[in-house]
């Protein structure tokens, strides 16, 4: 059985005079027009000898039809070492991982790592670790749609005694449906925790296009995971 640890996060509205924010529909739009990968490409810094990018390298173009946005971020850098990434990848609409684990000639940038994340409007998931802030995505989505987004940890709203009791918060093979309610209507929306890890799963193994989805269900089993790290000992400073 494999575990997927998720995140997730809460897309803040900035703008008053709407219900929720457009980030879904902009990079719906941008995706749906983006020509290459190269147009996705983020330079990280310019004074980084590697020239470490961010990018999309892969999305779903039957979530552009639906509520929910999936797609593969990929990091790499440019140099001589191993797992590199052939220059013709860079100027395909999305290429997979897969396609890049068999890509070895004509190589142009190094390999280095990748994650998935799904949105809409509302909320963010993704199997970024644990150790990594949000604030890596976040800034590649406020270059490539040249905007500014917030993106925040989603805390349940379960009451406790104390926080610095909390390890953790777990939830398992459900849907997560927050809602937010406005003067005039109440607005839901959800992530399916068992689609996502299929989706996770379908696009990391490379033979995993030899099972049906029925039997990637059954082989998975999909966990989210709010971790709270040090905080009793932040507690006790205070």
């Amino acid at each position: 059985m494999v575990a997927i640890k998720l995140r997730a996060f809460e897309i803040t509205n900035t703008d008053i005079n709407k219900m929720h924010s457009d980030v879904k529909d902009k990079l719906k739009s941008f995706l749906k027009n983006s020509k290459t990968v190269n147009e996705r490409r983020m330079l990280l810094n310019t004074e980084d000898p590697q020239k470490e990018e961010d990018f999309i390298s892969n999305f779903s173009k039957d979530n552009l039809l639906m509520d929910v946005i999936f797609c593969t971020m990929l990091r790499v850098a440019f140099g001589n070492n191993v797992q590199h990434i052939n220059t013709h990848l860079f100027e395909k609409p999305n290429f997979t991982i897969e396609e890049l684990n068999n890509s070895t000639l004509d190589t142009d940038a190094i390999y280095k790592n990748h994650y998935y994340f799904a949105l809409n409007n509302n909320y963010l998931v993704t199997n970024l670790q644990g150790n990594i802030t949000i604030t890596r995505l976040q800034t590649y989505l406020n270059w490539l749609l040249n905007d500014l987004y917030e993106i925040s940890p989603l805390l349940a709203e379960e009451i406790v005694p104390s926080i610095s009791d909390i390890k953790d918060i777990v939830v398992k093979d459900t849907s997560i449906y927050p809602t937010k309610e406005s003067e005039n209507s109440t607005q839901r929306s959800s992530f399916d925790l068992g689609k996502i890890a299929l989706n996770l799963i379908k696009n990391a193994l490379i033979d995993s296009d030899k099972l049906s989805d029925i039997e990637l269900e059954q082989m998975i089993s999909a966990r989210l995971v709010i971790e709270f790290k040090n905080l009793k000992n932040q507690t006790a400073n205070r």
